[in-house]
């Protein structure tokens, strides 16, 4: 089984091309499903306006463009619709409204608090990474999110796989496991590590081995930004490496 749940549209600012690219080259890859979880838009009262997410007035249309390709391509993949969302606390009621509408939130932990913080792609402190985990793991335990995205993010700046390093991913898969939250292997990563990273970068394999070993369930996503991200060969290169790792992998979602 091949899936992906882990999609984004030009919507966000920082991908290319519409959803019905996406399924079409998904169907041609072999893929039997896939989701889309382009980065939600926030509700911001301050007047302040993200370049790396939808505005909030695509919306209903990102939506309803789903839905709608879900039906007219059930016959040949199944199509869920999501968003990437943080764990911002002080949105707690707008992320509860939005995931009674769709199939799925994913948890993307990018930011500290909000896009003005800290990015935790960043980080290359102690006090950072551990943070990250902080946030991670308080969003983990909300019950919304289905399932955390690039969980060693917080690597991708990192200088060096040090004690603080070591706790901290064992911090992050402990606690998946203990919930059932699936990890997931980002296949955008494996991407940005060809032109280099500032620090250890990610998918990082030190910290695979950590979350094989807790027995965490891990799902392979291609956060795919363009079409051509859902190549079957990435995907297939993949899970031979979770494979050599005896990673735990899963394939299929339980969505509402």
């Amino acid at each position: 089984m091949q899936t992906n749940y882990h999609t984004h549209t030009d919507r966000c600012m920082h991908a290319t091309g519409r959803e019905e690219n996406y399924i079409q080259n998904a169907i041609k890859q072999g893929y039997d499903i896939i989701g889309f979880s382009d980065h939600g838009p926030w509700p911001y009262q301050n007047g302040y306006a993200s370049s790396i997410r939808m505005p909030i007035d695509q919306q209903s249309e990102y939506e309803a463009s789903i839905r709608m390709l879900a039906e007219r391509y059930k016959d040949d993949i199944k199509v869920y619709l999501g968003y990437e969302f943080e764990y911002f606390p002080e949105f707690l009621p707008y992320l509860k409204e939005t995931k009674e509408r769709v199939d799925y939130l994913i948890l993307g932990n990018h930011f500290a608090c909000s896009e003005q913080s800290l990015y935790f792609g960043s980080a290359r402190k102690p006090s950072e990474i551990q943070y990250y985990a902080d946030v991670a793991i308080e969003g983990m335990n909300s019950g919304l999110f289905t399932y955390l995205a690039h969980p060693d993010l917080f690597l991708y700046s990192y200088p060096r796989w040090d004690a603080d390093a070591i706790a901290t991913s064992k911090r992050i898969c402990k606690a998946a496991k203990e919930l059932d939250f699936p990890l997931e292997y980002n296949l955008c990563g494996i991407q940005k590590l060809a032109y280099g990273a500032p620090g250890l970068g990610y998918p990082y394999r030190n910290f695979w081995e950590i979350a094989c070993a807790e027995g965490c369930d891990v799902i392979i996503g291609c956060d795919a930004h363009q079409s051509q991200a859902l190549d079957r060969s990435f995907y297939q290169s993949a899970e031979k490496a979770l494979q050599s790792m005896g990673a735990k992998l899963i394939y299929e979602l339980q969505l509402k």
